[in-house]
């Protein structure tokens, strides 16, 4: 129903004057680009196709420039968004933040390879060309290069006039617009890419001068790739240095505030308070019974004063619990060893002064071989 919404839309109000004056004045430009964020990817592409013509009119350029999405977002950054959804679908190489990473066919997908490899191929057939059939990269590249290209001094005075920027791109965005901008360039090299395969699937020997100038070509796409790839890997060296110079910065300022010292000192005080302020005492043991009482998981069914509690929530103390101590003590034969050579002393010589010296020093050697 949308689509043959958008579809009428098309037909009647764009290719005339009258009615797309009035559609403009009454906010229709900001309704498509509210569609083209919310709905799905067919709907997408027939409301960028008659925003393509719009935009085409200058009419509309204050609405499209002015636009805010659900989460502030610009009008550039969305069609980016959509520009990164489409590679994604259709297989483009790119690497992990978004460069080109195949130099050769920068812009083809899976089933375009496959298709313009195949040596079965109808060399009357163009892929690099089919591809543009149903795809929303073309219209958006067209889409770009008329407002900052055919209507560029128009576009700046209405940043000026309304006090936006839309210049503010994220890092993946400035990488994905730097092939937006050189699309043509790339789909050009894809074609002539294509007639060198045929050449050589239909085993045509071209002249000496045209295979010079179609190596030319060809060689002329890999070093605009390549161009790309280094303005793009440019991008992320600047966004690296900027992230450490803000990080740099923010140290900087910490240590100009002296944050640590602060902190050390909140929690002396908090170690104070925790050990000299009563009220302060009383609030963490509540504390703490709170979350005892919410860790804790009896079985289902069952009441839960049927069960023995061993944490005491009724006495402002804490206990410490899961102590171990460890008694070591002498060995059993050496104990008894020791009390018979007593036993035989005290047979051989009964006078009451040696038997205590004796009483004494075994005492004192059986309780200093105790340790805990």
């Amino acid at each position: 129903l949308v689509i043959c919404a958008m579809d009428f839309l098309w037909e009647s109000v764009i290719w005339n004057p009258e009615n797309m004056k009035t559609f403009v004045q009454r906010g229709g430009t900001y309704l498509m680009l509210d569609i083209i964020e919310k709905f799905k990817y067919p709907v997408k592409l027939i409301t960028l196709a008659a925003l393509v013509d719009l935009v085409e009119q200058r009419k509309c350029l204050s609405h499209l420039l002015t636009w805010r999405g659900q989460k502030q977002q610009s009008y550039m950054s969305m069609l980016l968004d959509i520009w990164r959804y489409e590679d994604l679908f259709l297989g483009v190489k790119r690497t992990q933040t978004g460069c080109v990473e195949d130099i050769e066919m920068p812009l083809m997908g899976t089933d375009q390879q496959l298709r313009t490899f195949d040596t079965n191929k109808d060399p009357n057939s163009s892929m690099a060309i089919l591809d543009i059939l149903g795809s929303s990269r073309p219209k958006i590249y067209a889409i770009f290069q008329i407002i900052h290209q055919r209507f560029g001094e128009e576009t700046k005075l209405i940043y000026e006039t309304y006090a936006v920027n839309n210049t503010a791109l994220t890092t993946e965005d400035q990488i994905t617009l730097k092939i937006v901008e050189n699309f043509l360039a790339l789909k050009i090299g894809e074609v002539w890419f294509e007639i060198a395969q045929d050449i050589q699937n239909l085993g045509v020997q071209p002249l000496a001068l045209d295979a010079e100038v179609l190596e030319t070509v060809l060689e002329h796409q890999r070093n605009w790739s390549l161009c790309i790839q280094d303005a793009q890997f440019r991008i992320m060296y600047a966004a690296y240095n900027k992230d450490m110079e803000s990080e740099g910065e923010f140290y900087s300022k910490q240590k100009e505030t002296h944050i640590h010292d602060a902190l050390d000192a909140l929690k002396e005080l908090d170690y104070i308070a925790r050990t000299t302020d009563r009220t302060f005492l009383l609030e963490r043991k509540m504390q703490q019974r709170k979350q005892v009482n919410e860790s804790l998981h009896f079985p289902d069914g069952v009441e839960n004063r049927l069960f023995q509690r061993t944490f005491s929530s009724t006495i402002n103390v804490t206990e410490i619990n899961n102590q171990k101590i460890k008694v070591c003590g002498m060995q059993e034969a050496e104990l008894e060893e020791k009390v018979d050579l007593v036993s035989a002393e005290s047979a051989s010589c009964p006078s009451p002064i040696f038997e205590n010296e004796v009483n004494e020093k075994l005492s004192f050697d059986y309780f200093s071989d105790i340790a805990f």
